[in-house]
């Protein structure tokens, strides 16, 4: 299968069907050099595209993470970036499978916290489970305030950013 024909497969149908994106994952799956069109489609100018690329994308991840390594620094900007509810749903189950530095994880942290105020459940759902545990790590990764000559004392628990309900 051609590379340029990922968009093809991706496109038709309507704004509540998936389309044909579990195909797409499954040709991906079995061609991994389709991975690198399949990212492209993130910033199709079709949103219904990028939906359903985003997908397949995060299908293809949970079997393949090392697949995203190479796209980490692209995630990050559109994690950042996107004011689409169906990229953020994927994203948030993408980017913590990616290998981050403390920086890295703190910039992903920021974004997830602006997850905080998104306007779909699904979005908001995701924040108060898989989220808490990003941004616990995060918070831990962080470059440590203070007189770093000082004995260290024992570690704080990690402080929640989400409802004491939750916690």
């Amino acid at each position: 299968m051609s590379p340029r024909k990922v968009s093809v497969l991706l496109d038709g149908a309507g704004r509540r069907s998936i389309g044909r994106a579990d195909e797409v994952a499954g040709l991906v799956l079995k061609q991994p050099k389709l991975f690198r069109e399949l990212i492209r489609c993130l910033w199709h100018d079709d949103s219904l595209i990028r939906m359903r690329a985003a997908d397949a994308a995060e299908k293809v991840s949970a079997q393949k993470p090392q697949l995203l390594a190479r796209y980490k620094s692209q995630l990050l900007g559109l994690l950042a970036e996107t004011t689409q509810i169906e990229l953020r749903w994927h994203l948030a189950q993408m980017v913590p499978r990616l290998k981050l530095t403390p920086r890295e994880r703190q910039r992903a942290a920021a974004s997830f916290r602006r997850y905080l105020e998104d306007r779909s459940s699904i979005v908001r759902t995701w924040r108060s489970t898989r989220s808490r545990n990003f941004l616990k790590m995060a918070r831990r990764s962080a470059p440590k305030r203070g007189n770093s000559s000082k004995k260290p004392s024992a570690p704080a628990p990690p402080r929640c950013v989400f409802a004491p309900a939750n916690c």
